[in-house]
């Protein structure tokens, strides 16, 4: 199965839901773009473990089978 972020593609077993023991860090360009799409996705996936913080670096994002990403905006000097 893949799994499109942006214009990258990662590719995950399909079957049971299986749940990453690491965390995943993603490099978003305008995290407060990010904090805006997250809202509304918040009552479609109530119920889940679903949830997001912004943060003043990054957006902590828990996918709804308990998944932890960490979006951030790249460090200066990177881009």
């Amino acid at each position: 199965m893949g799994i499109n972020i942006g214009r990258s593609q990662t590719h995950l077993p399909h079957g049971d839901a299986q749940r990453l023991r690491e965390r995943v860090a993603l490099v978003e360009s305008k995290r407060e773009l990010q904090v805006e799409r997250l809202r509304p996705v918040r009552s479609v996936l109530m119920g889940t473990a679903f949830g997001s913080t912004g943060r003043a670096d990054r957006v902590e994002v828990i996918g709804p089978w308990g998944h932890r990403v960490a979006a951030g905006e790249p460090e200066s000097g990177s881009k």
